[in-house]
């Protein structure tokens, strides 16, 4: 869970580097014009990307399951050369990110499923 939260905090920020014009509004209405500098918001994203790589790794040497990992490091590609080319490029690496957080939750649940059905055992 911690993983998805982390993704998808990485979308609004991500958010924020595209100056999307209803998040820029807002911050501007209630005076938080910081959030919109270019040396806060590309460090914050590119770290909020990593650490959901990192998590994605973890699951990734426990469970013979790399897709998730290999997705999200296709984001961060997706992420770096959307700041620089086309933002739309960007946002599709982060809605990746959020798909391979969501996978790789989907895997642990599979591996280590939270309730096991006790099922009574007939003499």
């Amino acid at each position: 869970m911690k993983n998805i939260v982390l993704s998808i905090f990485a979308f609004f920020i991500g958010m924020l580097a595209a100056d999307f014009i209803p998040l820029v509004n807002f911050l501007k209405s209630i005076n938080a014009e910081f959030m919109l500098n270019k040396y806060i918001v590309i460090p914050c994203l590119i770290l909020f990307i990593l650490l959901v790589i990192k998590q994605n790794h973890f699951i990734a040497n426990y469970t013979d399951e790399f897709v998730p990992f290999q997705l999200s490091v296709l984001s961060l590609i997706l992420t770096i050369v959307g700041l620089y080319i086309f933002v739309r490029i960007m946002i599709l690496g982060l809605i990746i990110l959020i798909v391979s957080s969501y996978w790789s939750k989907k895997t642990v649940q599979q591996y280590y499923p939270e309730k096991r059905a006790i099922e009574p055992i007939e003499p």
